[in-house]
């Protein structure tokens, strides 16, 4: 119907933890509302809403769209406006006097059932696309001055959560490149990143920050020396299998119930030595190090 069209603008709404009226129909019948933070509607479930004179008034849901739902009333409602919080019937166990009269026996599910619904939500998984940019550099047993490689990060991951509390488990495979440059030539190595975090949320709420932290393990897809004169595959010079730590550091913004988004500072330090000639006598060890600006985007599939 197009009078809730307007529904469309709850996708912005994430700073808000409570579901909200968004817009009441003209017969004062039908309701439009956003979803709860980190929580969905779902048809059959019953709701109540206070006016600003504190009287309640109670419904079902109908419909559930992606950015709230569509409602029927039991009875016209009577100033209740847009921005109004609305409470899940089911978690007004205590509720007396006129609220109390507005709950009826028609509930979709015991308040138990109910919270052992929203348990399982917060134990959920979600997967996601991260990527930007890559400083890459060595770090050596020799004195040297190299400067930073620019290149890529492209990857996808998932998120899933450890119990009901902040921490999650982020497996992740990525394309990164690597390496570093002088004035004059330059080593690119070019790597697939299987990596595996132990995340934690330090907050809950609309902007979290986070932190991560584990290992990762390489795997060198190519290698290429280049200068004025061009390039040159140097990948014998390196071995094919590289192990590190990576840390991430950053914020996550949840732009819906479904979707997130985020920006991380990431540091990766090689634990192994990459040269293909293990005789430091007359090659110094060369272990990777990265900087990495990243963003992603992720959604959850619970």
């Amino acid at each position: 119907m197009k009078k809730y069209f307007l529904l469309f603008f709850l996708m912005v709404s994430a700073s808000l933890f409570a579901a909200q009226v968004v817009k009441v129909s003209k017969s004062k019948r039908d309701m439009a509302i956003t979803h709860e933070m980190g929580s969905e509607w779902k048809v059959g479930q019953r709701f109540c809403v206070k006016n600003q004179a504190g009287k309640s008034f109670c419904g079902q849901v109908t419909k559930v769209k992606s950015a709230g739902a569509i409602c029927k009333m039991d009875s016209p409602v009577d100033g209740v406006v847009s921005g109004d919080e609305v409470t899940r019937e089911d978690s007004l166990g205590g509720a007396s006097g006129e609220l109390q009269s507005g709950l009826s026996s028609g509930l979709e599910a015991a308040p138990e059932q109910s919270s052992k619904k929203r348990t399982a939500q917060q134990r959920g998984m979600g997967i996601g696309l991260r990527g930007g940019l890559v400083l890459g550099n060595v770090s050596t047993n020799v004195e040297a001055d190299y400067d930073n490689r620019k290149g890529i990060h492209l990857g996808v991951f998932s998120d899933i959560a450890l119990g009901e509390g902040l921490l999650s488990l982020e497996p992740g495979l990525a394309f990164v490149q690597k390496g570093y440059e002088t004035a004059s030539y330059g080593n690119k190595l070019n790597y697939l990143d299987l990596s595996l975090l132990f995340k934690i949320r330090f907050i809950q709420g609309p902007f979290t920050p986070i932190a991560a932290a584990g290992p990762y393990l390489s795997y060198l897809l190519s290698a290429k020396y280049t200068s004025a004169s061009g390039q040159t595959d140097i990948k014998n010079q390196y071995k094919t299998i590289d192990f590190g730590l990576l840390g991430m550091l950053g914020f996550e913004f949840r732009a819906s119930s479904k979707l997130s988004l985020g920006l991380l500072g990431a540091y990766g330090l090689g634990l192994t030595n990459i040269d293909a000639d293990t005789d430091l006598s007359s090659n110094p060890s060369t272990k990777n190090k990265t900087i990495q600006f990243l963003g992603f985007v992720k959604f959850d599939v619970n």
